[in-house]
């Protein structure tokens, strides 16, 4: 599972964290809190609990539906009034 900043901070200063899954709750809090968008995160009062919480949610889809090869969300929009992703793509193997 990947998870980090968007568009030019995720390819100009390589701010993505990846781990292998499963993953426990603490390592995807990790995750997001080692990224460099982190501080905005928390400068901007969004809720880390529900970031996390969307990353277990796509964690355990990717673990059960083995045909799943990938799961982009790109934006993942962040602000006070919740988490919204604004396109999501799936790929499967076909099977």
């Amino acid at each position: 599972i990947l998870f980090g900043s968007g568009g030019l901070l995720a390819e100009q200063l390589h701010d993505i964290q990846v781990r292998i899954l499963p993953v426990s709750d603490s390592e995807l809090m990790r995750m997001i809190m080692q990224t460099k968008a982190f501080e905005a995160i928390k400068k901007l009062g969004i809720d880390t609990e529900k970031i996390r919480a969307l990353l277990r949610a796509m964690a355990k889809l990717m673990l059960k539906e083995k045909s799943v090869v990938e799961i982009d969300i790109n934006p993942l929009i962040a602000g006070k009034r919740g988490i919204f992703a604004a396109d999501i793509r799936v790929i499967t193997d076909g099977a």
